[in-house]
């Protein structure tokens, strides 16, 4: 190709682009001039319901005080249920052979810890295991696992 052929393919493809950007920005023009009530029939044929702001506010107004006063009265007894169900004290009983797993599960199943895998996973890693003693230990809920470990490994 020579510089001439080259200079008239470029002013082709140049003068494509402006056609397509003209038709584009007419077309997409058009799109943007949709008519609302138009749109609002379309919305509500489909099962839906169209409000203002202000009918909305005084709609979720109500439901928003509900939902408030409603959490905190199921809050609150959840509260209480949770200390009547958790014993203040726990004698746990390790014996030879048990594994921190062991023990983990016994302390999950009497509500003294939330999670067994969590506890098994601290025991473990800071080197509590190789400690552990036999022996009757008092725990409570409100024990951190350090506390727990340090306890049963003394």
């Amino acid at each position: 190709m020579n510089k001439r052929n080259t200079r008239a393919f470029a002013a082709g493809v140049l003068i494509s682009v402006l056609i397509i950007a003209i038709a584009y920005v007419q077309l997409d023009s058009k799109k943007t001039n949709i008519d609302l009530e138009a749109a609002a029939a379309s919305i509500e044929k489909d099962g839906y319901i169209i409000l203002t702001q202000e009918e909305y506010d005084q709609l979720s107004k109500p439901l928003e005080t509900h939902k408030t006063e409603a959490s905190d009265d199921s809050t609150t007894k959840e509260a209480k249920n949770e200390q009547e169900q958790k014993p203040a004290v726990y004698e746990l009983t390790i014996e030879v052979g048990m594994t921190p797993q062991d023990i983990a599960n016994q302390l999950h199943e009497a509500d003294i810890v939330e999670d067994a895998h969590a506890l098994e996973t601290y025991i473990d890693e800071f080197g509590y295991s190789k400690k552990i003693q036999i022996g009757s230990f008092q725990l409570s809920a409100d024990m951190t696992y350090k506390e727990i470990a340090e306890l049963i490994s003394r």
